[in-house]
Protein backbone atom coordinates (compact mmCIF):
# COMPACT_ATOMS: atom_id res chain seq x y z
CA UNK A 1 0.00 0.00 0.00
CA UNK A 2 1.58 3.63 -0.85
CA UNK A 3 0.80 5.05 2.46
CA UNK A 4 3.88 2.63 3.90
CA UNK A 5 6.38 4.25 1.26
CA UNK A 6 8.42 7.87 2.21
CA UNK A 7 7.13 10.95 0.97
CA UNK A 8 9.39 11.01 -1.94
CA UNK A 9 8.96 7.34 -2.43
CA UNK A 10 4.68 8.15 -2.80
CA UNK A 11 5.53 11.39 -5.03
CA UNK A 12 7.94 9.20 -7.45
CA UNK A 13 5.21 6.72 -7.72
CA UNK A 14 2.50 9.18 -8.70
CA UNK A 15 4.69 11.02 -10.72
CA UNK A 16 5.13 7.59 -12.97
CA UNK A 17 1.52 6.82 -12.87
CA UNK A 18 0.54 10.30 -14.79
CA UNK A 19 3.39 10.04 -16.97
CA UNK A 20 2.18 6.68 -18.32
CA UNK A 21 -0.64 6.71 -17.75
CA UNK A 22 -2.18 3.40 -17.08
CA UNK A 23 -5.58 1.96 -18.55
CA UNK A 24 -6.02 0.98 -15.28
CA UNK A 25 -6.49 4.81 -14.38
CA UNK A 26 -8.99 5.39 -16.91
CA UNK A 27 -12.76 6.31 -15.18
CA UNK A 28 -15.28 3.43 -15.12
CA UNK A 29 -18.09 4.55 -13.07
CA UNK A 30 -19.05 8.61 -12.45
CA UNK A 31 -22.24 9.29 -10.65
CA UNK A 32 -24.08 11.22 -7.70
CA UNK A 33 -26.22 10.02 -5.00
CA UNK A 34 -28.94 12.10 -3.08
CA UNK A 35 -28.88 11.73 0.48
CA UNK A 36 -28.77 14.26 4.23
CA UNK A 37 -26.41 14.28 6.60
CA UNK A 38 -27.06 15.78 10.21
CA UNK A 39 -25.41 19.12 10.55
CA UNK A 40 -23.52 20.36 13.73
CA UNK A 41 -27.15 21.87 14.40
CA UNK A 42 -29.03 18.41 14.19
CA UNK A 43 -30.57 19.81 11.45
CA UNK A 44 -31.18 17.54 8.27
CA UNK A 45 -29.01 19.13 5.46
CA UNK A 46 -29.75 17.73 1.73
CA UNK A 47 -25.97 17.17 -0.23
CA UNK A 48 -25.26 15.61 -3.24
CA UNK A 49 -22.36 12.90 -3.35
CA UNK A 50 -19.88 12.52 -6.29
CA UNK A 51 -19.05 8.67 -6.82
CA UNK A 52 -15.72 8.15 -8.92
CA UNK A 53 -14.03 4.60 -9.49
CA UNK A 54 -11.02 4.12 -11.79
CA UNK A 55 -10.70 0.56 -13.70
CA UNK A 56 -8.99 -1.57 -10.88
CA UNK A 57 -9.38 0.46 -8.13
CA UNK A 58 -12.41 1.02 -4.99
CA UNK A 59 -14.96 3.71 -5.55
CA UNK A 60 -14.23 6.89 -3.68
CA UNK A 61 -16.99 9.93 -2.96
CA UNK A 62 -16.98 13.22 -1.70
CA UNK A 63 -20.06 15.14 -0.49
CA UNK A 64 -20.84 18.63 -0.99
CA UNK A 65 -24.33 20.38 0.80
CA UNK A 66 -27.00 21.89 -1.52
CA UNK A 67 -28.52 25.25 -0.46
CA UNK A 68 -26.12 26.48 1.29
CA UNK A 69 -24.04 29.00 -0.30
CA UNK A 70 -24.62 32.87 0.56
CA UNK A 71 -22.26 34.75 -0.72
CA UNK A 72 -23.54 36.67 -3.80
CA UNK A 73 -19.84 35.96 -5.94
CA UNK A 74 -19.54 32.49 -4.91
CA UNK A 75 -20.73 29.26 -6.25
CA UNK A 76 -24.46 28.69 -5.98
CA UNK A 77 -26.51 25.58 -5.79
CA UNK A 78 -29.13 25.22 -8.11
CA UNK A 79 -31.76 25.20 -6.12
CA UNK A 80 -31.81 26.54 -2.78
CA UNK A 81 -33.93 24.06 -0.94
CA UNK A 82 -33.46 20.31 0.31
CA UNK A 83 -35.53 17.72 -2.12
CA UNK A 84 -34.98 20.28 -5.00
CA UNK A 85 -31.31 18.73 -4.80
CA UNK A 86 -32.51 16.43 -7.96
CA UNK A 87 -31.83 19.23 -10.21
CA UNK A 88 -27.84 18.99 -9.84
CA UNK A 89 -27.84 15.30 -9.87
CA UNK A 90 -29.89 15.28 -13.00
CA UNK A 91 -27.40 18.00 -14.54
CA UNK A 92 -24.48 15.20 -13.45
CA UNK A 93 -25.88 12.64 -14.86
CA UNK A 94 -26.35 14.19 -18.30
CA UNK A 95 -23.61 16.54 -18.89
CA UNK A 96 -20.75 15.57 -16.75
CA UNK A 97 -20.46 11.90 -16.14
CA UNK A 98 -20.70 10.75 -19.83
CA UNK A 99 -18.23 12.89 -20.59
CA UNK A 100 -16.07 11.05 -17.55
CA UNK A 101 -16.30 7.45 -18.87
CA UNK A 102 -13.19 6.22 -19.85
CA UNK A 103 -11.72 9.17 -19.32
CA UNK A 104 -7.91 8.80 -17.30
CA UNK A 105 -8.17 10.40 -14.19
CA UNK A 106 -6.56 13.95 -14.11
CA UNK A 107 -8.11 16.47 -11.69
CA UNK A 108 -6.94 19.43 -13.43
CA UNK A 109 -8.47 18.44 -16.79
CA UNK A 110 -11.48 17.17 -14.83
CA UNK A 111 -11.81 20.76 -13.44
CA UNK A 112 -11.21 22.52 -17.15
CA UNK A 113 -13.92 20.43 -18.24
CA UNK A 114 -16.50 21.51 -15.46
CA UNK A 115 -15.54 24.79 -16.63
CA UNK A 116 -16.61 24.31 -20.35
CA UNK A 117 -20.02 22.12 -19.40
CA UNK A 118 -21.34 25.30 -17.04
CA UNK A 119 -19.73 27.87 -19.54
CA UNK A 120 -21.78 26.26 -22.82
CA UNK A 121 -24.95 25.59 -20.57
CA UNK A 122 -27.80 28.71 -21.41
CA UNK A 123 -28.06 31.64 -18.47
CA UNK A 124 -30.33 30.86 -15.13
CA UNK A 125 -33.50 32.21 -15.16
CA UNK A 126 -32.92 34.14 -12.23
CA UNK A 127 -29.87 36.06 -14.11
CA UNK A 128 -27.26 34.40 -11.28
CA UNK A 129 -24.16 33.79 -13.06
CA UNK A 130 -21.74 33.21 -10.32
CA UNK A 131 -18.47 30.18 -11.34
CA UNK A 132 -20.13 26.93 -11.89
CA UNK A 133 -23.76 28.29 -11.14
CA UNK A 134 -25.03 26.87 -14.07
CA UNK A 135 -23.86 23.43 -13.21
CA UNK A 136 -24.44 24.07 -9.47
CA UNK A 137 -21.71 25.02 -7.01
CA UNK A 138 -21.76 21.22 -4.78
CA UNK A 139 -21.62 19.25 -8.16
CA UNK A 140 -18.54 21.11 -8.87
CA UNK A 141 -16.92 20.93 -5.54
CA UNK A 142 -18.26 17.13 -5.14
CA UNK A 143 -16.65 15.99 -8.42
CA UNK A 144 -13.58 18.36 -8.29
CA UNK A 145 -12.43 16.78 -4.84
CA UNK A 146 -13.24 13.81 -5.33
CA UNK A 147 -11.47 13.30 -8.58
CA UNK A 148 -8.00 14.23 -6.39
CA UNK A 149 -9.30 11.49 -3.74
CA UNK A 150 -9.62 9.31 -6.91
CA UNK A 151 -6.58 10.00 -8.20
CA UNK A 152 -4.76 9.15 -5.33
CA UNK A 153 -6.68 5.84 -4.88
CA UNK A 154 -5.66 5.12 -7.95
CA UNK A 155 -2.11 5.50 -7.96
CA UNK A 156 -1.90 4.22 -4.43
CA UNK A 157 -0.91 7.02 -2.40
CA UNK A 158 -1.83 9.14 0.56
CA UNK A 159 -4.22 12.23 -0.68
CA UNK A 160 -1.98 14.25 0.65
CA UNK A 161 0.04 13.46 -2.29
CA UNK A 162 -1.85 14.10 -4.87
CA UNK A 163 -2.86 17.60 -3.36
CA UNK A 164 0.97 18.53 -3.24
CA UNK A 165 1.58 17.45 -6.30
CA UNK A 166 -1.42 19.31 -8.18
CA UNK A 167 -0.72 22.19 -6.29
CA UNK A 168 2.46 22.75 -7.71
CA UNK A 169 1.67 21.81 -11.07
CA UNK A 170 -1.06 24.69 -10.69
CA UNK A 171 1.83 27.06 -9.29
CA UNK A 172 4.51 26.43 -11.72
CA UNK A 173 2.28 27.09 -14.58
CA UNK A 174 0.56 30.13 -13.10
CA UNK A 175 4.15 31.28 -12.17
CA UNK A 176 3.63 31.30 -7.73
CA UNK A 177 5.98 30.20 -5.76
CA UNK A 178 6.01 26.16 -5.36
CA UNK A 179 5.44 24.46 -1.77
CA UNK A 180 9.08 22.56 -0.96
CA UNK A 181 7.50 20.73 1.68
CA UNK A 182 4.35 20.35 3.50
CA UNK A 183 4.18 21.72 7.36
CA UNK A 184 1.51 22.30 9.98
CA UNK A 185 -0.63 24.96 10.15
CA UNK A 186 -1.51 27.63 13.11
CA UNK A 187 -5.01 26.03 14.84
CA UNK A 188 -7.56 29.37 14.95
CA UNK A 189 -9.67 27.73 17.71
CA UNK A 190 -13.14 28.89 17.73
CA UNK A 191 -14.16 29.66 21.11
CA UNK A 192 -17.80 31.76 21.42
CA UNK A 193 -20.08 31.95 18.62
CA UNK A 194 -21.83 35.19 18.06
CA UNK A 195 -23.51 37.13 15.31
CA UNK A 196 -26.43 34.98 13.87
CA UNK A 197 -24.90 32.10 15.53
CA UNK A 198 -25.34 33.11 18.73
CA UNK A 199 -27.53 34.60 21.18
CA UNK A 200 -30.32 36.78 19.92
CA UNK A 201 -32.72 39.43 20.99
CA UNK A 202 -36.33 39.83 21.64
CA UNK A 203 -36.00 41.45 18.29
CA UNK A 204 -33.88 39.14 16.17
CA UNK A 205 -30.80 41.12 16.43
CA UNK A 206 -27.55 39.54 17.93
CA UNK A 207 -26.71 40.23 21.36
CA UNK A 208 -22.77 39.89 20.78
CA UNK A 209 -22.71 41.17 16.91
CA UNK A 210 -19.16 39.39 16.21
CA UNK A 211 -19.76 36.48 14.76
CA UNK A 212 -17.22 34.35 15.86
CA UNK A 213 -13.91 34.62 18.47
CA UNK A 214 -10.46 32.48 18.13
CA UNK A 215 -8.02 31.53 20.11
CA UNK A 216 -5.14 31.71 18.05
CA UNK A 217 -1.30 29.83 19.20
CA UNK A 218 0.67 31.60 17.08
CA UNK A 219 3.58 32.23 18.95
CA UNK A 220 4.89 28.40 20.20
CA UNK A 221 8.04 27.20 18.09
CA UNK A 222 6.53 23.13 18.88
CA UNK A 223 2.54 22.09 17.59
CA UNK A 224 1.97 20.41 20.48
CA UNK A 225 2.74 22.78 22.39
CA UNK A 226 0.47 25.20 20.36
CA UNK A 227 -1.87 22.60 20.62
CA UNK A 228 -1.95 22.17 24.63
CA UNK A 229 -2.12 25.60 24.77
CA UNK A 230 -5.36 26.35 23.59
CA UNK A 231 -6.42 23.09 25.31
CA UNK A 232 -5.43 24.75 28.12
CA UNK A 233 -7.37 28.31 27.16
CA UNK A 234 -10.50 26.85 26.42
CA UNK A 235 -10.68 24.76 30.01
CA UNK A 236 -9.62 27.78 31.63
CA UNK A 237 -12.31 29.89 29.77
CA UNK A 238 -14.85 27.44 30.72
CA UNK A 239 -14.02 27.53 34.22
CA UNK A 240 -14.07 31.49 34.06
CA UNK A 241 -17.18 31.63 33.05
CA UNK A 242 -18.50 29.07 35.50
CA UNK A 243 -16.76 31.33 38.18
CA UNK A 244 -18.09 34.81 36.80
CA UNK A 245 -21.90 32.95 36.48
CA UNK A 246 -22.46 32.82 33.04
CA UNK A 247 -24.99 30.38 31.60
CA UNK A 248 -23.24 28.33 28.76
CA UNK A 249 -24.18 26.33 26.15
CA UNK A 250 -23.11 25.01 22.60
CA UNK A 251 -24.58 26.46 19.63
CA UNK A 252 -25.71 25.12 16.19
CA UNK A 253 -21.85 26.35 15.14
CA UNK A 254 -20.53 24.71 17.88
CA UNK A 255 -19.10 27.49 19.90
CA UNK A 256 -19.96 28.97 22.82
CA UNK A 257 -23.17 30.80 23.74
CA UNK A 258 -24.22 32.27 26.93
CA UNK A 259 -27.59 34.52 26.90
CA UNK A 260 -25.59 36.92 29.41
CA UNK A 261 -23.04 37.90 27.11
CA UNK A 262 -23.89 41.61 26.71
CA UNK A 263 -20.88 42.77 23.94
CA UNK A 264 -18.52 41.73 22.29
CA UNK A 265 -16.14 43.63 24.41
CA UNK A 266 -17.20 41.31 27.56
CA UNK A 267 -16.32 38.20 25.63
CA UNK A 268 -12.84 40.14 25.14
CA UNK A 269 -12.22 40.98 28.36
CA UNK A 270 -12.62 37.32 29.36
CA UNK A 271 -10.59 36.32 26.74
CA UNK A 272 -7.49 38.41 27.70
CA UNK A 273 -8.00 37.25 31.25
CA UNK A 274 -7.42 33.68 30.18
CA UNK A 275 -4.44 34.44 28.30
CA UNK A 276 -2.74 36.57 30.92
CA UNK A 277 -3.83 34.17 33.96
CA UNK A 278 -5.93 34.27 36.60
CA UNK A 279 -6.13 32.34 40.50
CA UNK A 280 -2.95 31.82 40.48
CA UNK A 281 -2.42 30.45 37.05
CA UNK A 282 0.19 31.28 34.48
CA UNK A 283 0.22 33.06 31.58
CA UNK A 284 -0.37 31.99 27.98
CA UNK A 285 2.82 33.65 26.56
CA UNK A 286 2.59 32.74 22.50
CA UNK A 287 -1.75 33.08 22.86
CA UNK A 288 -3.42 35.50 20.78
CA UNK A 289 -7.21 36.42 19.67
CA UNK A 290 -8.86 36.25 16.21
CA UNK A 291 -12.45 37.62 15.29
CA UNK A 292 -14.67 36.96 12.33
CA UNK A 293 -16.79 40.06 12.21
CA UNK A 294 -19.18 38.71 9.33
CA UNK A 295 -20.21 42.16 8.85
CA UNK A 296 -22.13 41.60 5.78
CA UNK A 297 -24.81 40.33 8.33
CA UNK A 298 -24.51 43.42 10.31
CA UNK A 299 -24.95 45.46 7.13
CA UNK A 300 -27.89 47.62 6.70
CA UNK A 301 -27.50 48.71 2.91
CA UNK A 302 -30.35 51.17 2.71
CA UNK A 303 -28.54 53.08 5.64
CA UNK A 304 -25.27 51.93 4.86
CA UNK A 305 -24.83 51.35 8.43
CA UNK A 306 -23.50 48.49 10.73
CA UNK A 307 -25.09 47.20 13.87
CA UNK A 308 -22.90 47.06 16.74
CA UNK A 309 -25.48 46.60 19.65
CA UNK A 310 -24.43 47.77 23.26
CA UNK A 311 -20.98 48.59 21.86
CA UNK A 312 -22.19 51.05 19.67
CA UNK A 313 -24.31 52.43 22.44
CA UNK A 314 -21.25 52.81 24.46
CA UNK A 315 -19.11 54.53 22.50
CA UNK A 316 -21.19 56.20 19.77
CA UNK A 317 -24.54 56.80 21.33
CA UNK A 318 -25.83 54.15 18.62
CA UNK A 319 -26.32 50.92 17.88
CA UNK A 320 -26.08 51.62 14.29
CA UNK A 321 -22.72 53.07 12.96
CA UNK A 322 -21.07 54.05 9.36
CA UNK A 323 -18.33 52.20 8.31
CA UNK A 324 -15.83 54.94 9.85
CA UNK A 325 -17.04 54.71 13.12
CA UNK A 326 -16.67 50.97 12.34
CA UNK A 327 -13.26 51.45 11.78
CA UNK A 328 -12.45 53.66 15.31
CA UNK A 329 -14.63 50.87 17.06
CA UNK A 330 -12.14 47.74 16.04
CA UNK A 331 -8.94 50.08 16.46
CA UNK A 332 -9.97 50.95 19.95
CA UNK A 333 -10.36 47.15 20.28
CA UNK A 334 -6.74 46.89 19.77
CA UNK A 335 -5.85 49.43 21.46
CA UNK A 336 -8.00 47.42 24.68
CA UNK A 337 -7.34 44.32 23.86
CA UNK A 338 -3.38 43.97 22.12
CA UNK A 339 -3.78 40.42 21.84
CA UNK A 340 -5.92 40.72 19.02
CA UNK A 341 -3.82 40.01 15.59
CA UNK A 342 -6.70 38.51 13.43
CA UNK A 343 -9.90 40.61 11.80
CA UNK A 344 -11.67 38.33 10.02
CA UNK A 345 -14.69 39.86 7.50
CA UNK A 346 -14.62 43.47 9.03
CA UNK A 347 -17.03 44.71 6.52
CA UNK A 348 -19.31 43.80 4.38
CA UNK A 349 -18.10 41.98 0.90
CA UNK A 350 -18.56 44.53 -1.56
CA UNK A 351 -17.98 47.69 0.92
CA UNK A 352 -14.77 48.22 -1.20
CA UNK A 353 -14.37 51.72 0.04
CA UNK A 354 -14.79 50.67 3.38
CA UNK A 355 -12.43 47.70 2.76
CA UNK A 356 -9.64 50.18 0.90
CA UNK A 357 -9.90 52.47 4.35
CA UNK A 358 -9.83 49.73 6.46
CA UNK A 359 -6.76 47.94 5.02
CA UNK A 360 -5.15 51.15 5.35
CA UNK A 361 -5.60 51.82 9.11
CA UNK A 362 -6.45 49.01 10.66
CA UNK A 363 -3.60 46.48 8.79
CA UNK A 364 -0.57 47.73 10.87
CA UNK A 365 -2.61 46.26 14.26
CA UNK A 366 -3.98 42.88 12.97
CA UNK A 367 -4.04 40.49 10.42
CA UNK A 368 -7.25 41.87 7.91
CA UNK A 369 -8.57 38.82 6.56
CA UNK A 370 -10.89 38.54 3.48
CA UNK A 371 -13.30 35.56 3.51
CA UNK A 372 -17.13 37.35 1.73
CA UNK A 373 -15.57 39.39 -0.22
CA UNK A 374 -13.06 37.14 -1.96
CA UNK A 375 -14.75 33.89 -1.65
CA UNK A 376 -11.67 31.62 -3.16
CA UNK A 377 -12.33 33.34 -6.47
CA UNK A 378 -8.75 34.35 -8.22
CA UNK A 379 -10.22 37.63 -9.64
CA UNK A 380 -11.43 38.77 -6.72
CA UNK A 381 -8.05 37.85 -4.71
CA UNK A 382 -6.69 39.90 -7.33
CA UNK A 383 -8.44 42.89 -6.97
CA UNK A 384 -7.94 42.99 -2.97
CA UNK A 385 -4.47 42.01 -3.10
CA UNK A 386 -3.90 45.62 -3.91
CA UNK A 387 -5.21 47.14 -0.69
CA UNK A 388 -1.93 46.21 1.23
CA UNK A 389 -1.27 42.68 3.45
CA UNK A 390 -3.51 41.51 4.23
CA UNK A 391 -4.69 37.18 4.83
CA UNK A 392 -7.17 34.81 2.66
CA UNK A 393 -9.66 32.57 4.56
CA UNK A 394 -10.11 29.98 1.75
CA UNK A 395 -13.14 27.00 1.28
CA UNK A 396 -13.21 24.86 -1.15
CA UNK A 397 -16.81 24.94 -1.64
CA UNK A 398 -16.44 28.60 -2.27
CA UNK A 399 -13.32 28.10 -4.71
CA UNK A 400 -15.75 25.69 -6.91
CA UNK A 401 -13.10 23.47 -7.84
CA UNK A 402 -9.69 22.44 -7.00
CA UNK A 403 -7.49 24.51 -9.24
CA UNK A 404 -9.92 27.16 -8.30
CA UNK A 405 -9.08 27.07 -5.06
CA UNK A 406 -5.20 26.40 -5.73
CA UNK A 407 -4.96 29.28 -7.95
CA UNK A 408 -6.21 31.33 -5.51
CA UNK A 409 -3.99 30.20 -2.62
CA UNK A 410 -1.12 31.01 -5.25
CA UNK A 411 -1.97 34.39 -5.50
CA UNK A 412 -2.32 34.83 -2.17
CA UNK A 413 0.86 33.43 -1.17
CA UNK A 414 3.15 35.19 -4.20
CA UNK A 415 2.08 38.35 -2.37
CA UNK A 416 2.82 36.89 1.08
CA UNK A 417 -0.93 36.87 2.60
CA UNK A 418 -1.03 34.00 5.05
CA UNK A 419 -3.34 31.27 4.00
CA UNK A 420 -6.40 30.00 6.25
CA UNK A 421 -8.03 27.08 5.41
CA UNK A 422 -11.62 26.78 7.11
CA UNK A 423 -14.30 24.55 6.47
CA UNK A 424 -17.71 25.91 6.04
CA UNK A 425 -20.05 26.29 9.01
CA UNK A 426 -22.53 23.45 9.22
CA UNK A 427 -20.83 21.61 6.68
CA UNK A 428 -19.68 17.77 6.29
CA UNK A 429 -17.88 15.52 4.21
CA UNK A 430 -16.76 11.93 3.99
CA UNK A 431 -13.09 13.26 3.81
CA UNK A 432 -11.99 15.86 5.55
CA UNK A 433 -10.26 17.60 2.71
CA UNK A 434 -9.65 21.12 4.24
CA UNK A 435 -7.44 19.81 6.85
CA UNK A 436 -5.15 17.82 4.66
CA UNK A 437 -4.93 20.13 1.96
CA UNK A 438 -3.76 22.59 5.03
CA UNK A 439 -0.67 20.60 5.27
CA UNK A 440 -0.35 19.34 1.97
CA UNK A 441 -0.09 23.28 0.38
CA UNK A 442 1.56 24.66 3.54
CA UNK A 443 -1.17 27.18 4.70
CA UNK A 444 -0.44 29.48 7.81
CA UNK A 445 -3.48 28.67 9.43
CA UNK A 446 -6.45 26.25 9.79
CA UNK A 447 -9.36 26.88 11.85
CA UNK A 448 -11.05 24.41 13.75
CA UNK A 449 -13.26 24.63 16.75
CA UNK A 450 -12.09 22.93 20.14
CA UNK A 451 -14.61 25.47 22.33
CA UNK A 452 -17.35 23.00 22.33
CA UNK A 453 -15.12 20.02 23.99
CA UNK A 454 -16.03 21.04 27.95
CA UNK A 455 -13.40 20.61 30.31
CA UNK A 456 -12.78 21.04 34.33
CA UNK A 457 -14.26 19.92 37.63
CA UNK A 458 -14.34 16.42 38.95
CA UNK A 459 -15.63 14.53 35.90
CA UNK A 460 -14.53 15.90 32.87
CA UNK A 461 -17.19 15.38 30.40
CA UNK A 462 -16.25 16.04 26.49
CA UNK A 463 -18.58 17.00 23.98
CA UNK A 464 -17.91 17.30 20.39
CA UNK A 465 -20.46 18.69 17.99
CA UNK A 466 -18.23 19.58 14.82
CA UNK A 467 -17.43 16.44 12.60
CA UNK A 468 -14.55 18.92 10.81
CA UNK A 469 -12.06 19.24 13.90
CA UNK A 470 -9.05 17.78 11.86
CA UNK A 471 -7.99 14.38 12.00
CA UNK A 472 -4.36 15.99 12.56
CA UNK A 473 -5.62 17.61 15.66
CA UNK A 474 -7.10 14.11 17.00
CA UNK A 475 -3.64 12.91 16.43
CA UNK A 476 -1.93 14.94 18.15
CA UNK A 477 -4.65 14.75 21.08
CA UNK A 478 -3.67 10.87 21.68
CA UNK A 479 -0.43 10.73 20.73
CA UNK A 480 1.43 13.22 22.66
CA UNK A 481 -0.22 15.77 24.95
CA UNK A 482 0.44 16.68 28.58
CA UNK A 483 -0.42 13.83 30.46
CA UNK A 484 -3.33 16.28 31.94
CA UNK A 485 -5.37 16.08 29.36
CA UNK A 486 -5.23 12.03 28.89
CA UNK A 487 -8.78 11.99 28.82
CA UNK A 488 -9.11 14.12 25.46
CA UNK A 489 -8.54 10.55 24.04
CA UNK A 490 -12.65 11.03 23.30
CA UNK A 491 -10.80 12.87 19.95
CA UNK A 492 -9.14 9.39 18.85
CA UNK A 493 -9.62 9.25 15.06
CA UNK A 494 -8.06 6.75 12.66
CA UNK A 495 -4.90 7.94 11.20
CA UNK A 496 -5.22 9.05 7.57
CA UNK A 497 -2.37 6.77 6.14
CA UNK A 498 0.35 9.67 6.23
CA UNK A 499 3.34 8.02 5.35
CA UNK A 500 5.83 7.57 8.41
CA UNK A 501 8.57 10.01 7.48
CA UNK A 502 6.46 12.93 7.33
CA UNK A 503 4.04 12.30 10.70
CA UNK A 504 3.70 14.15 13.53
CA UNK A 505 7.50 14.70 14.39
CA UNK A 506 8.71 14.99 10.70
CA UNK A 507 6.43 17.92 9.97
CA UNK A 508 7.97 21.26 10.64
CA UNK A 509 5.42 23.89 12.69
CA UNK A 510 7.14 27.36 13.35
CA UNK A 511 4.39 28.90 14.40
CA UNK A 512 3.59 32.53 12.95
CA UNK A 513 5.42 34.26 14.90
CA UNK A 514 8.30 32.36 14.47
CA UNK A 515 7.69 32.07 10.24
CA UNK A 516 8.36 35.06 9.79
CA UNK A 517 11.10 36.26 12.19
CA UNK A 518 12.75 38.10 9.46
CA UNK A 519 10.32 40.77 7.40
CA UNK A 520 7.27 40.43 9.32
CA UNK A 521 4.49 42.67 8.39
CA UNK A 522 3.83 45.18 10.65
CA UNK A 523 0.76 43.34 12.61
CA UNK A 524 3.13 40.49 13.15
CA UNK A 525 6.19 42.66 14.42
CA UNK A 526 3.42 44.00 17.32
CA UNK A 527 2.64 40.81 18.08
CA UNK A 528 6.24 39.86 18.71
CA UNK A 529 6.56 42.50 20.99
CA UNK A 530 3.89 41.61 23.19
CA UNK A 531 5.34 38.60 23.77
CA UNK A 532 8.57 39.44 24.61
CA UNK A 533 6.54 41.90 26.77
CA UNK A 534 5.08 38.92 28.58
CA UNK A 535 8.12 36.66 28.63
CA UNK A 536 9.41 39.56 30.11
CA UNK A 537 7.09 39.09 32.83
CA UNK A 538 4.80 42.30 31.71
CA UNK A 539 1.95 40.62 30.70
CA UNK A 540 -1.62 43.10 29.67
CA UNK A 541 -3.26 44.23 32.62
CA UNK A 542 -7.00 43.97 32.80
CA UNK A 543 -9.28 44.08 35.28
CA UNK A 544 -12.81 42.88 35.16
CA UNK A 545 -15.92 44.59 35.36
CA UNK A 546 -19.42 43.23 35.82
CA UNK A 547 -20.86 45.68 33.90
CA UNK A 548 -21.25 45.31 30.10
CA UNK A 549 -19.11 47.47 29.18
CA UNK A 550 -15.55 47.08 30.79
CA UNK A 551 -12.84 49.26 30.00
Amino acid sequence: MGARLTFGGQLAKLREFRSTRPDAGRIALATVSRHSFSSTSRKMVPCLSTVLQTAKASPVSLTAPVGTSAGRQEPSSLTKKGALQVAEKDVFMKHIGPKLQDMFIDPIAIDQLLEEVNNGLPKRPDGLDTPFSRIGGPTATSTSLASVLCLANAAGVAPEIAIFELYNQLAEANGHPPIERMSLPVPMSKIVDGGMHGAIDSRGKPVTPIQEFLFIPAGYSKWTDALSSTMEATERFWELMDIQGFDIKIGAEAGIISENLRSNRQVLQLMSMVIRGFNGKPPLPGMFIGMDVAASELFNEKSNEYFLGADGIRRFGSENVNFGEMISYYRELQRDFPSIISLEDAFAEEHLEAWEVGFRRLGSDSLQITDDATVTQPHLVSKFIKFGDGGLLTKVNQGGSFTRTATAMGIAAQNNWPRILSHRSSEAADFDFEAIMAIATGAEFLKVTIGSVKGGGGGREARVNRVSDTNVLMEALWKGMNPKHEDWDIFRTFWKGIPEDYRMDGLPYHGLVLRYAENAPAWLKRAQQLMEQRENGHPESYEYDRSPWFI
